[in-house]
């Protein structure tokens, strides 16, 4: 076999394996660093949809360097990956329906770019009147601001 018939026979599965693993690389960095759901649809649909172009594209248009580059100078180059000041201390209650919450701590930290804070606790409410009393509790309380997060899992008359 000469290096024509070895070029003909091989190139289009390395070219097929190169292109896919660019799109795989790519699609783990969109998914990982974009935060708006629409713009990550786009970038993977690029990606996929347009062989070595799209991974190409990506690299140079889709990755943000110049937040990274901000962040360099404002905190310097340690700021990028140095979350050991930010300890999270997720506190659950005694309950054994959301202990297994905080397994999930060292997993989010690991895949977002925003590391869970100090001041965490998870609390399980059943029904609208004990959640509207907490949310009520809270609003009292806070001091400078709020963020609540609420689920609703069963369809019925008020969800």
């Amino acid at each position: 076999m000469d290096l024509a018939e070895f070029v003909e026979a091989f190139f289009p599965a390395l070219l097929s394996g190169v292109y896919f693993a660019g799109a795989i690389a790519a699609s783990i960095h969109i998914l990982i660093h974009k935060r708006h759901t629409r713009a990550a649809i786009g970038w993977l649909g690029l990606v996929w949809l347009s062989p070595l172009l799209g991974a190409l594209f990506y690299l140079f248009f889709g990755v943000n360097r110049l937040h990274r580059k901000a962040v360099i100078l404002r905190h310097g180059p340690e700021a990028l990956d140095n979350r050991e000041h930010q300890v999270c201390a997720t506190t659950v209650e005694d309950d054994p329906r959301v202990a297994h919450l905080v397994d999930f701590v060292p997993i989010m930290d690991s895949l977002t770019s925003n590391p869970l804070l100090d001041g965490n606790a998870v609390r399980m409410l059943e029904g609208g009147d004990d959640a509207y009393l907490a949310m009520l509790k809270a609003i009292e309380e806070a001091e400078q601001s709020i963020l609540m997060v609420s689920y609703i899992f069963d369809r019925g008359r008020v969800a």
